[in-house]
This record gives structure tokens, C-alpha cells and sequence, in this order.
């Protein structure tokens, strides 16, 4: 089984199998544009009888180490979904404000109840 990403952005793909398989790596770091494989080990079914495996698949942005992901996802996937969130939402308010300032604007106002026709006479100088 692989993980295939096909964004431009490395994602971390963690994967939840059921307690009775194995897997070789429960998370993979796959970069953009590419796959990343792992083996899953199933136990055979006893004769003639079938077994369904349902693997549960989370993928993160790699903004955070894949060591702080996969810790807050053994917590509670959301918590890692959260930080990733907050992490984001952080870094566009810090370069907004860095950009433009928490200090208020001052607009001047133009209009000096100048009559037009004067206005279209000082244009014309």
C-alpha cells in the first residue's frame, strides 16, 4: 500500500490500523508530487471465509515537525489539526500586522469645500 500526494505542498500521512495488523510505518512523509509505500501485515482468514481491513488515513501540512504531528495525533487527530490551524492562522496575522501596523490610520480629508469651478482652474495652471 502507498500514500500518493498530489499537491506541491509535503504532507504527513498517518495511518490508524486495526489492532489485530502490523504495519511497517505507521506515518509517511510524502513530498509533493510523489508516493511514499508501506507493508501492512493482515492475519489469513480462517477457511473459506473473507476478512475486510479498514485502515483510517489522516493527513497533515508539514508545518510542524512530523514528531509534534504524529504526538498530537495519537492524542486526538483534531488537536493536530488544530495546532496546524493555529500555527497558520498565527503566521498570516503576524505578517499582516508586520505589514501594515496595529496603529490606526489617518485618512485626510480632501474636500475644502472648494467650489469646481476654482478646482478645474488650479488643474488647469
Amino acid at each position: 500500500m502507498s500514500a500518493t500526494n498530489d499537491g506541491y505542498v509535503t504532507m504527513l500521512v498517518v495511518f490508524d490500523p486495526p489492532p489485530d495488523t502490523r504495519l511497517d510505518d505507521r506515518h509517511l512523509t510524502v513530498d509533493g508530487r510523489s508516493a511514499a509505500p508501506t507493508t501492512l501485515y493482515v492475519p489469513a482468514p480462517p477457511p473459506r471465509e473473507q476478512r475486510t481491513v479498514t485502515i483510517t488515513e489522516r493527513r497533515y501540512v508539514m508545518i510542524l515537525p512530523p514528531s509534534v504531528l504524529v504526538g498530537l495525533h495519537d492524542v486526538h487527530p483534531l488537536l493536530a489539526i488544530g495546532a496546524t490551524n493555529g500555527v497558520l492562522a498565527f503566521s498570516i496575522l503576524a505578517l499582516v500586522f508586520g505589514l501594515f501596523g496595529l496603529r490606526s490610520r489617518r485618512l485626510r480629508d480632501t474636500d475644502r469645500d472648494v467650489p469646481l469651478w476654482t478646482r478645474l482652474k488650479r488643474a488647469v495652471r
